[in-house]
């Protein structure tokens, strides 16, 4: 039978590393719990995990802790864009705000560049706390 799963957006909450094991992508959480979108994450998230793998082989033994700076590494890249867009999302995903986002979007350029940012995680979700970003939604 056809079956569906929900796509994890639990990050920062799970483990990601372990002996012998690392975990990239989705298998980490780093799923944008706005949008869906992940694939730009699980790409960073898998050159972290390549670059903390290739230093724990140079060791010499590799001990048992060798992958554990991965997970610093991880949450000190991630961790606090997922606080701010778990935080964003039950405001942002319901149709009223979704209208009011776009009606505002479309009278303020600015507005619109940094929600589509936030989006597209080239910009921090925190912004969406910023002054400006009340001012535009407002007027």
């Amino acid at each position: 039978p056809i079956a569906a799963y929900p796509i994890r957006t639990d990050f920062p909450r799970q483990r990601v590393w372990g002996w012998g094991w690392l975990a990239v992508g989705e298998a980490a959480g780093l799923v944008n719990p706005v949008t869906g979108e992940g694939i730009d994450l699980a790409l960073e998230s898998g050159v972290l995990a390549a670059r903390w793998v290739d230093r724990a082989l140079r060791q010499d033994p590799v001990t048992r802790h060798a992958l554990r700076p991965y997970a610093r590494a991880v949450h000190r890249t991630f961790a606090a864009t997922f606080r701010g867009l778990h935080l964003l999302g039950p405001y942002v995903m319901r149709p009223r705000a979704l209208r009011v986002l776009i009606r505002q979007a479309q009278k303020h350029p600015g507005l619109a560049a940094r929600i589509m940012g936030i989006t597209l995680g080239t910009v921090s979700p925190w912004t969406a706390f910023l002054p400006r970003t009340w001012w535009w939604l407002l007027r």
